[in-house]
């Protein structure tokens, strides 16, 4: 490695695995990290989420045609930022930078094309820096119940656990293949298994940097919200809102409604369970259980605990008496679980 050359760790996420807890860490002790020799920008930093430097992933996401989140409304470019950061590290005397912000993965949801011509520019941005990626990767099924949790703590509702993930970008979920897209222009890629939280999980990533284990405290920021409570608050956003007209459709999963949404949901299984053996082979670690169809509609019945009643009314809104209501639940179901077994033949 050149001497000459600073280093630069660029934390990627994934979204729901610490992330928020390590950049509060880090926001929160800059005297501690500047006595190691380390430096964690000022610039970068998004208007409503001023701990981390989300504003270069999204402004590079959305020069190639991508999206920010809904929250996202600073509107430098790409370029601009980098020339920002480069006055900053330059002006803090520090050899060794720290860069935090799960929006990056958002650069591997783009397509193909742009996606490349994205990476190209941002590893030409760096090219006077030794780089380093960490990045943190969850079991599938997990991230998707807590990514279920936390879209619902938004002003507006989501839709079913079903349809969201019926409705959600596979690329999401693939792990394997965001790794890859770093690694093939980074050398450097650390790939960390997420676990749990706390000052532990916290430790383990200033490990991962060379810093010193120095964290004592948890920091507890975007906690969980209870499941029992999900549904409950998410038919309030529903009624307050959306409209008579396009309700059934946030009140029930449509995708299970019919046989080949099924197939489509098992395809999307397939290739996340096939992705997350590599990065179990990158890790090391024995295969968990594969996810099912199974596992995502019992989960939808489970968090989303009016479900089963509002299909219901979707197929006959006029049913009335609890007994013919009981009924028909035992039917769907039925149709449901013949409907499992046939895809998972």
């Amino acid at each position: 490695m050149d001497l000459d050359r600073k280093e630069l760790f660029i934390h990627i996420g994934h979204f729901k695995t610490g992330s928020s807890a390590i950049q509060k860490y880090l926001d929160s002790n800059c005297d501690v990290l500047s006595k190691q020799g380390y430096y964690y920008p000022k610039t970068l930093r998004p208007t409503f989420n001023d701990t981390n430097h989300g504003k270069l992933a999204i402004s590079l996401v959305k020069e190639f045609g991508g999206k920010g989140p809904g929250w996202y409304v600073d509107e430098e470019c790409f370029d601009e930022l980098i020339f920002k950061l480069n006055e900053d590290i330059s002006s803090s005397g520090r050899t060794k930078v720290l860069i935090s912000s799960e929006e990056f993965v958002r650069i591997s949801m783009l397509p193909e094309k742009q996606r490349e011509k994205a990476f190209l520019k941002l590893a030409s941005a760096f090219v006077e820096y030794h780089v380093k990626v960490i990045f943190y990767v969850r079991e599938p099924f997990s991230l998707m119940k807590s990514w279920y949790n936390q879209i619902n703590k938004g002003r507006k509702p989501p839709k079913t656990f079903v349809q969201m993930f019926y409705n959600q970008n596979v690329n999401f979920y693939r792990q394997f293949e965001i790794y890859k897209h770093w690694k093939s222009h980074f050398n450097s890629v650390f790939v960390v298994n997420y676990k749990s939280g706390g000052s532990k999980h916290i430790n383990n990533f200033l490990s991962c940097v060379g810093l010193m284990k120095t964290c004592i405290e948890d920091y507890i920021v975007n906690e969980k919200s209870n499941d029992s409570s999900l549904e409950y608050k998410r038919q309030m956003k529903i009624n307050e809102y959306v409209s008579d007209y396009r309700r059934r459709n946030f009140c029930c999963s449509p995708s299970l409604l019919k046989d080949n949404d099924f197939s489509i949901m098992n395809n999307k299984l397939d290739l996340i369970n096939d992705d997350y053996e590599k990065i179990e082979d990158v890790l090391g670690v024995k295969p968990d259980n594969r996810i099912s169809v199974h596992n995502i509609v019992s989960h939808g019945e489970h968090i989303n605990c009016l479900e089963m009643v509002n299909i219901i009314n979707y197929i006959s809104p006029t049913i009335e008496s609890v007994t013919i209501v009981d009924r028909v639940k035992q039917l769907v179901r039925k149709q449901r679980e013949g409907k499992l077994r046939k895809c998972e033949k």
